[in-house]
């Protein structure tokens, strides 16, 4: 068996990938070419993104003069699964309107025809979703 084994040279282009995640109420950088994880300091689910954006700019200007080969990635929830539970909750607010209107409560006809429009939207997004091939 022939075993290949070769470092990287001068001449090679060199990839790596560097995430930014919230874990346990910490921001981390991940990069692949350090130890371990680098905690950037406390955050939330919430704010994660607008304080990674910091270091991702400085990252970014570190290197532009001298490398212009950056991409930027997001992994996110299935918009599938967004689209699911978007479908969910304006069907369920939807009903509970019919409910009220058959009741005799306020017309809220605007209010009704917002959530159609969101359903159908629900609808449109999972049918592409649905169409789509997955590897």
């Amino acid at each position: 068996m022939l075993e290949e084994s070769r470092g990287a040279t001068a001449d090679d282009d060199v990839y790596h990938f560097i995430s930014y995640v919230p874990i346990g109420g910490s921001l981390y950088e991940l990069d692949g070419l350090k130890e371990g994880p680098i905690n950037l300091g406390a955050c939330t689910t919430e704010d994660w993104l607008s304080k990674a954006a910091p270091a991702i700019q400085e990252r970014i200007e570190r290197y532009a003069a001298s490398e212009i080969r950056f991409n930027l990635m997001a992994v996110i929830q299935s918009r599938s699964d967004v689209a699911q539970t978007q479908l969910a909750r304006a069907q369920a607010l939807r009903q509970a309107l019919v409910e009220r209107q058959a009741q005799g409560g306020i017309g809220e006809s605007a209010e009704l025809e917002r959530l159609e429009a969101e359903i159908a939207e629900c609808v449109f997004i999972g049918s592409l979703s649905c169409a789509t091939p997955r590897p």
